[in-house]
């Protein structure tokens, strides 16, 4: 019994995201955390998440309390991203075209 009631919902949950998403006129399934080469890639999107999370992710690092100003944390965080040899051309640009400002909205703090 509890099994049936976990998987509705599951279920109920997925349509409510589906419905969520095509109110926003976005389709969640083009987001990615781990592009394929063949993908087309258009945007660089940062978020933060629990590490565990963003683990299968191509692109995360793990944020610690401290007294690191968050503008300086961003910084640091493109820096590694760009460094990355795994990194293409164009992850590269986007990465770099994220705006100062939306990174350091994105970290807790």
């Amino acid at each position: 019994m509890q099994t049936d009631l976990n998987e509705l919902d599951l279920e109920e949950e997925k349509k409510l995201e589906s419905v969520h998403a095509q109110g926003l006129g976005v389709d969640l399934n083009v987001l990615t955390g781990n592009p394929l080469p063949q993908d087309t890639l258009l945007y660089a999107i940062p978020i933060c998440a629990p590490h565990d999370t963003l683990t299968s992710y191509k692109y995360s690092v793990k944020l610690t309390p401290g007294t690191l100003p968050k503008g300086k944390a961003s910084k640091q965080a493109i820096g590694l991203f760009l460094s990355n040899s795994a990194a293409t051309e164009l992850e590269k640009i986007l990465i770099k075209a994220i705006p100062d400002s939306e990174l350091n909205s994105v970290i807790l703090g």
